[in-house]
């Protein structure tokens, strides 16, 4: 089928070698010998699990209110993902965030130079699904992947691509992977487009993630990504003291995940000598901040 044939190349995310469809992620890599596919429940329901079994990467502590931290991360759990969509709603309401139908309005102009040339879109970090069918249903892109690092949330969105876009999956106009963003299981210039909703500040090593987009996506593809940053203060009053800053290597990389950026600026130079052409703001209201990026 086209929609199979479109379907990006998938690499091992420790070495880099490719991997052949559809087994993928159930032996381990031939090149490397990193083990694969250790969810089962993924397999079931077609989805890659391309994580490496024991890899910690994409695991950070979780910021909590009062700026204390948890490893304990809700999202990772089947009750987690079932209560990301009311948590979304209330939450990042308050945060300045549209709703669901305007968000995706938003992305959508800005993916629209790349919109309907024969190029797949990567939802990453794609949570239970919101986007990702309607992406799909839209008939712009070749192929969608969804991808998250939680093997809950792809769960969840396979539920959701086969409610919102049936039979896209047997089709192979859509797939699900389990990845880490820090380390993506694609090959160079594999996507026109990419798409991060409401995700960058949940990513551990965000300039890492950064740098990984611009890897896997074609010369002149686009990023559209929304995420919270805090507010700048108000005319006289003391700005907060910033957090150490993005870096792709080392501890300094680290961040909380859910913990807003400190601000735009620390927001913005998570691109810095990532490879993009072209880095813009598009929206900021309360923490919320749409970014578009061009590779």
């Amino acid at each position: 089928a086209a929609g199979a044939a479109a379907a990006p190349a998938l690499q091992c995310p420790a070495c880099g070698a490719l991997l052949a469809r559809p087994a993928a992620d159930q032996a381990p890599c031939g090149a490397c010998g990193a083990a694969l596919g250790s969810d089962a429940s993924l397999r079931a329901i077609g989805a890659y699990d391309l994580v490496p079994s024991g890899g910690s990467a994409g695991v950070s502590s979780v910021a909590l209110p009062g700026g204390s931290t948890t490893e304990k991360d809700p999202f990772k759990t089947r009750w987690g993902a079932r209560l990301y969509p009311l948590y979304r709603r209330v939450i990042f309401g308050f945060a300045g965030y549209p709703g669901e139908d305007r968000e995706y309005g938003l992305a959508k102009a800005q993916l629209a130079p790349v919109a309907g040339t024969g190029a797949a879109l990567l939802d990453l970090s794609c949570g239970p699904g919101v986007f990702t069918p309607r992406f799909v249903s839209s008939g712009d892109w070749a192929h969608v992947c969804a991808c998250d690092f939680s093997a809950s949330m792809v769960e969840k969105a396979a539920g959701a691509l086969e409610a919102g876009a049936p039979g896209s999956l047997a089709a192979g106009r859509a797939s699900l992977v389990r990845a880490d963003v820090a380390s993506l299981p694609f090959a160079d210039q594999s996507f026109g487009a990419v798409h991060a909703g409401a995700a960058m500040h949940c990513w551990p090593q965000p300039a890492a993630g950064v740098r990984e987009v611009a890897r896997v996506l074609r010369e002149g593809g686009v990023f559209s990504a929304s995420t919270v940053a805090l507010p700048a203060p108000a005319e006289g009053a003391s700005a907060p003291p910033r957090r150490r800053p993005p870096s792709v290597d080392g501890v300094s990389g680290e961040h909380a995940s859910g913990r807003p950026f400190s601000d735009v600026d620390e927001l913005l130079a998570c691109f810095e000598g990532a490879g993009f052409s072209s880095v813009s703001v598009d929206a900021i209201d309360k923490a919320y901040v749409r970014i578009t990026a061009v590779r």
